[in-house]
């Protein structure tokens, strides 16, 4: 819980305190749930909150003049708080403007990524996940579509990368070492398969569906955009192919549909901004 981490008290006491005993306008912008079990927690409109936590949050939110929700489910349980707040795609859809303005914009989009983790997530969060059956069903996925399509395995840091080449020995797996790496990598993805929502928001931001796949209420953040999401516990490869070739049918509609989300979100966190100054 954030209330019991000197990490969150240090960013969302110390650090908006500090700000705003300065007068310095503070925003907290794009806020997610995590860590909700999706069998617990996706249909709930309250969450129990106890005494220590809803004091917590009473400090933050009086350090903060708004708060901005990124998916349905947290912005049910800021309300459950005391805080109403508006539902606003994540900001990491706007990287999606430096990236199409990277050298090696424009190349040709053939390949579908697939990010493997473990458990199908960060943590299983409570649901039943068995890492060798989700083995089996991402070795699946990546061969059936492979009959049709180029796939390599995007890791988001070198202990996915060492379990992605372990595991899927006869396709590339890459970890881009900068930003710029990603980026560039993003201007050659066509699709993908995703159980990091921060895999999918950049590439929603260049105009990219994919299909996200976890175990937690983050995956509200990319329903929220109106991306296709499936519990890893109940996830299989026909339908994560099925869902794969369905997005790349209307590639061209989704991607004005995602550009048009993407240039809308930065219009309106820019007027929230500005509007606090």
């Amino acid at each position: 819980a954030p209330n019991r981490s000197p990490y969150f008290k240090l960013l969302f006491h110390e650090m908006y305190g500090a700000f705003a005993r300065q007068g310095v306008p503070v925003a907290d912008v794009a806020a997610g749930s995590g860590g909700f079990s999706i069998e617990k927690f996706a249909d709930a409109d309250t969450y129990d909150f106890d005494d220590e936590a809803r004091a917590f949050y009473a400090k933050s939110f009086a350090a903060t003049r708004i708060t901005t929700s990124r998916d349905a489910f947290c912005q049910r349980l800021l309300r459950t708080l005391g805080r109403e707040t508006e539902l606003i795609p994540c900001t990491a859809m706007a990287s999606g403007r430096y990236f199409e303005r990277m050298d090696g914009a424009g190349q040709t989009r053939d390949v579908i990524a697939i990010n493997y983790q473990k458990f199908g997530a960060n943590e299983t969060w409570g649901t039943q996940v068995d890492p060798d059956a989700w083995r089996e069903t991402i070795g699946s996925l990546a061969n059936r579509l492979s009959r049709r399509h180029k796939i390599v395995f995007v890791a988001h840091s070198d202990a996915e990368l060492a379990l992605a080449r372990e595991a899927f020995t006869h396709f590339p797996s890459v970890k881009p070492a900068t930003i710029d790496e990603y980026g560039i990598f993003t201007q050659k993805i066509k699709s993908a398969v995703v159980s990091r929502i921060h895999a999918a928001l950049p590439l929603a931001g260049v105009g990219v569906a994919s299909v996200g796949i976890g175990t937690d209420t983050r995956l509200g953040t990319l329903q929220h955009l109106g991306l296709p999401t499936v519990p890893a516990q109940s996830a299989t490869a026909e339908q994560l192919e099925a869902q794969v070739e369905e997005l790349l049918t209307r590639f061209d509609v989704e991607s004005d549909r995602l550009h048009a989300v993407r240039e809308a979100s930065i219009a309106r966190y820019s007027q929230i901004l500005c509007d606090l100054v």
